[in-house]
């Protein structure tokens, strides 16, 4: 189930859940390579849309790229 079907579906939440579902801040830091603080204003700003695509790979798609990012991707 992905957040659109649970309703709770803005780009905070969804990026908050991914980072979340990644194993945290510190496996999702390590695994691209950045800081934790980088992730943290993932967050607060939202993830860049060059990591939106990665990020959802690395959740198995359980968060959907158009739920990270709906301005960049679009929503069926």
């Amino acid at each position: 189930m992905n957040l659109v079907e649970t309703q709770v579906n803005t780009p905070f939440v969804a990026t908050k859940e991914a980072i979340k579902l990644a194993g945290g801040p510190t496996a999702t830091a390590k695994y691209f390579g950045v800081s934790r603080s980088a992730i943290h204003q993932w967050v607060e700003r939202g993830c860049p849309a060059n990591r939106v695509l990665a990020l959802s790979r690395l959740v198995d798609g359980r968060i959907l790229p158009e739920e990270i990012r709906p301005d960049v991707f679009i929503l069926d």
